[in-house]
């Protein structure tokens, strides 16, 4: 499955927080409560995306990540449909037909995902995107600011003004910190609108 062994060339610091003009990363684990600076930053989201990880993947992530977990593919969906209900935003999460009698999404969307038949929850939105890369470009262009919980190395929230992201890897926030927020050796970066902070 594509992202699995993905890691970008470099060495990146491990941290647990950054924030400037253009975000906020932070080490958050979805196993465990949001504590209230966490719910304040994240409340300054326009719309949640999130593509979670896989049921093989959470555990792989975990361990590379350094991140003893005890917590089960179902607590995990759990702690999803909470956030969603706890935040009430518009709310986009890739996720399977089975998944969705957990997370209870308003609907369910198709849309492909690498290529392959995948679906989408959404919560208090609507839309219709045919690929993952149409459905973040959409967003982007109707949201300004982004929350994702499982961030990993930003690749779904650097098209948004303003990026708030969560993981437990902490080399991938330094990551996003160095290359996306700093715009350190991002090609791409002079390119990106200009952050306007919520």
């Amino acid at each position: 499955m594509k992202g699995l062994d993905y890691q970008p060339a470099g060495e990146y610091e491990e941290i647990d927080y950054y924030e400037n003009d253009c975000g906020v990363v932070f080490f958050h684990d979805m196993f465990k409560p949001y504590t209230e600076k966490e719910l304040s930053l994240i409340s300054k989201a326009d719309v949640i995306y999130a593509v979670p990880p896989t049921v093989i993947g959470m555990n792989l992530f975990a361990k590379r990540a350094g991140v003893n977990r005890s917590g089960s593919w179902i607590e995990l969906l759990v702690a999803i449909r909470t956030l969603a209900r706890t935040l009430n935003k518009p709310m986009w999460v890739l996720s399977s037909g089975k998944d969705a009698r957990i997370l209870m999404p308003d609907r369910l969307r198709p849309l492909k995902l690498y290529g392959c038949n995948s679906t989408v929850a959404v919560w208090n939105d609507d839309g219709q995107y045919e690929t993952i890369e149409q459905l973040t470009e959409g967003l982007s262009e109707k949201y300004n600011a982004v929350y994702d919980f499982c961030c990993g190395y930003g690749s779904s929230i650097r098209h948004f003004n303003y990026m708030i992201g969560s993981d437990i890897n902490k080399k991938c926030l330094g990551y996003i910190k160095r290359a996306i927020l700093e715009g350190i050796n991002e090609q791409d970066n002079n390119t990106r609108h200009n952050a306007k902070q919520p």
